[in-house]
């Protein structure tokens, strides 16, 4: 997919955003960009492209959340500005923000690498998502399901004979099926063999409490054979590549493969928390 806009001179509030600490450091967690001061505008003029942008904003993109109510929200799309310079377009969450504009940020001046100036064409390169889920609306559930995407590790609770346990683990999504793989001697797989109930988190290590964002869920795990292993094995493949090249692996990699096996949760209720729309705000996503 392709947005093309002609460069236009901005009003300056990009620099100050682009520069506030809580701001800089989630383009930096969130998209790995160390932003250069300001951003490069654009303005969409050919209807295809207005229709494609339109589109593209309804779905959820990369959150960055205020934690000062005088600064707004943002969304943000990774791009590549004229398939060279990686970069993120910057969509204040504000109301009667011009449609046609975009705002660019990257690691360097855009105007000074690509040599552009006012009035310029330039050309936008994005990563078109193959799953339709992530082309759908922002509803909570879909939220849900780009978080779970977006996330690697799942923090499990498991019971056994010696009691409650916790462990995390890779995990890969299936819709809001979950696979991980383990070694069946750990304490959480036998648990797992024991009762099937569990609980389990998925978050990041945020700094600002606006910010916070995760899953909670509680579910039945059990272990996988066959046709869904070979599935769970194809979608671990997609996400972590190791897996997908493991006849390439270190010998170590492929000996500590060879005795793990495979699981499944299968979650019973679920909620998604964000605490940008309030302090413990959280929804049950029904499944």
């Amino acid at each position: 997919m392709t947005l093309t806009g002609r460069v236009v001179f901005g009003a300056g509030q990009g620099a100050a955003f682009t520069q506030l600490d809580w701001a800089r450091e989630q383009f930096i967690r969130s998209l790995g960009i160390d932003p250069y001061p300001g951003t490069l505008n654009l303005v969409l003029e050919n209807p295809d492209d207005l229709a494609a942008w339109s589109k593209l904003k309804s779905t959820p993109g990369v959150s960055i959340v205020s934690p000062n109510p005088q600064w707004c929200n943002a969304r943000c799309y990774r791009v590549r500005a004229a398939d060279q310079v990686n970069g993120a377009i910057v969509l204040p969450q504000v109301q009667n923000y011009p449609g046609a504009q975009l705002e660019i940020i990257a690691d360097i001046s855009l105007r000074e690498a690509l040599a552009l100036q006012d009035g310029d064409l330039l050309t936008l390169y994005l990563d078109v998502p193959s799953d339709p889920e992530d082309a759908l609306p922002m509803t909570t559930r879909n939220k849900g399901l780009a978080y779970l995407r977006q996330h690697n590790v799942m923090s499990i609770a498991t019971n056994g004979a010696e009691g409650l346990w916790s462990a995390a683990v890779f995990y890969v999504n299936d819709g809001f099926t979950l696979y991980f793989l383990s070694a069946p001697s750990s304490r959480h797989s036998l648990n797992i063999a024991q009762h099937t109930p569990v609980a389990a988190t998925i978050q990041e290590d945020y700094h600002e409490w606006r910010a916070i964002q995760g899953i909670q869920l509680e579910g039945d795990a059990a272990r996988i054979e066959g046709a869904e292993q070979a599935r769970a094995i194809w979608l671990y493949g997609e996400k972590f590549p190791l897996i997908a090249q493991l006849a390439h692996a270190p010998a170590e990699i492929a000996q500590a493969f060879a005795r793990i096996v495979w699981y499944r949760v299968v979650p019973t209720r679920l909620y998604f928390i964000d605490n940008s729309l309030g302090l413990g705000h959280r929804e049950e996503i029904q499944l």
